[in-house]
């Protein structure tokens, strides 16, 4: 559900782009910073994973996870920008799932990953007044593992109810790559000698590298989890990632106005 609403709010920005130029092409008092700017963002990612062939039929559930990165905002058109980030983000899982015949036994599993994250965000920009901008962005995301966690608790066992690994070649691929679809709000703040602008973000981040590692499918690692295999399947991430940055042009002069500009381009 949370999917599809992403999905509608993005398609309606892109519709209120194209109104936006229309209404609004000769005003220069509406129009997004023209200088190339940079700034810092952090929040929180929602996420899961999504197994296509799951034999336990465990509960895979939401949680969130801390995100933060830097950014470099572009100008291409006046409603128009490339935004390329660095990102640091985890990602995971949280299954809960019973096994046993004659003594039922509760397995809570968690699998934490630390990524770093490249990826170039194509902004469009609804040009409502020089300091609130609402914008559509659309993202490929290529992912690299740093490292991580899993763990299994098992209570009702009384040998090793707590089992632990780190995350690595063993049990995940190093790589991901996916699809980041989202809406923001800019807003642009006036000061004495430059200017700086503050973005919201709510995206979806949409998996689409499957991230089980070459040794988890010829079952050559000995796995922690071992009523979840032999995979068969595919494991792809999954998140909703909601964003706050502070951003500020590279340029500066005593009396540039809100929207960071010298004499127009376009």
């Amino acid at each position: 559900m949370k999917k599809g609403l992403l999905l509608v709010l993005f398609f309606l920005g892109i519709l209120g782009v194209a109104n936006g130029q229309i209404i609004l092409r000769n005003s220069r008092e509406v129009l997004v910073a023209k200088r190339v700017s940079m700034g810092v963002k952090f929040g929180v990612n929602d996420c899961k994973m999504y197994y296509t062939d799951d034999k336990i039929g465990a509960t895979h559930n939401f949680s969130m996870r801390p995100a933060a990165g830097l950014y470099f905002e572009i100008p291409v058109a006046r409603f128009f920008s490339i935004s390329p980030e660095f990102m640091y983000i985890e990602r995971g899982t949280k299954s809960t799932y019973t096994y046993g015949k004659n003594e039922e036994i509760t397995v809570d599993y968690q699998f934490k990953a630390r990524y770093f994250d490249f990826r170039v965000p194509f902004q469009f920009y609804w040009l409502i007044s020089n300091s609130f901008k609402p914008y559509a962005f659309v993202a490929p995301d290529f992912g690299y593992v740093l490292g991580g966690r899993i763990t299994m608790d098992q209570p009702k066992l009384e040998e090793r109810p707590h089992l632990s690994c780190d995350v690595g070649s063993a049990n995940i691929s190093p790589y991901d790559l996916s699809l980041l679809m989202g809406v923001g709000f800019r807003f642009d703040i006036k000061m004495d000698k430059t200017a700086m602008y503050i973005k919201v973000e709510a995206a979806y981040n949409h998996g689409l590298m499957d991230t089980f590692s070459d040794k988890e499918k010829s079952d050559s690692p000995t796995s922690l989890n071992v009523n979840a295999y032999n995979v068969t399947g595919h494991r792809y991430n999954r998140g909703i990632e909601f964003m706050l940055s502070v951003g500020m042009p590279f340029y500066s002069k005593k009396g540039t106005c809100s929207y960071f500009e010298r004499p127009s381009r376009w």
